[in-house]
């Protein structure tokens, strides 16, 4: 355990750079808005393709609902907000992986995601979008122009 949130902002900041996330700088949990909180497209992939290594994780953000323990021992329900693992969605999209959601007014909606096809993962990022479904469908225009330009190919040993 950290004590604080400020002790686990410097323990995010550090995690961050180690994984080659050098122009963020986190000053809270939540990502909430705040002049010294700071991240980029970049970052933010690196940080997902970083958790994306993390069953544990995988299996977390792609449920519906997940039971976590607080710190005080009562036990709650979470539910993702990944419009493009719900299946039956207007954006559902086959081969998504994990996604992270955000808003604040002076960044709007953002959101980064990750897709998985034929063992290959893209990451996509999409930042100062004016609502959901523009960065839903951004982010699905990436993840298939990805997919349809990745050639298998066979590199013999002779």
């Amino acid at each position: 355990t950290c004590g604080s949130e400020e002790n686990f902002s410097k323990l995010m900041n550090k995690k961050a750079k180690t994984i080659g996330a050098y122009y963020s700088n986190f000053v809270n949990a939540s990502g909430l808005h705040n002049d010294k909180h700071y991240t980029c497209a970049y970052d933010l992939s690196k940080i997902l393709s970083y958790a994306i290594k993390n069953k544990k994780f995988i299996e977390i953000s792609t449920s519906k609902s997940h039971d976590i323990l607080g710190t005080s021992g009562d036990s709650f329900n979470i539910y993702n907000q990944n419009q493009l693992i719900l299946k039956n969605g207007k954006y559902y999209y086959e081969h998504a992986l994990l996604g992270k959601t955000g808003f604040t007014t002076p960044a709007q909606y953002t959101f980064a995601a990750s897709a998985r096809n034929n063992n290959v993962d893209l990451i996509a990022v999409a930042l100062k979008a004016s609502s959901k479904d523009e960065y839903l469908q951004d982010i699905i225009n990436l993840f298939n122009y990805g997919f349809s330009k990745i050639k298998k190919i066979s590199i013999s040993s002779k």
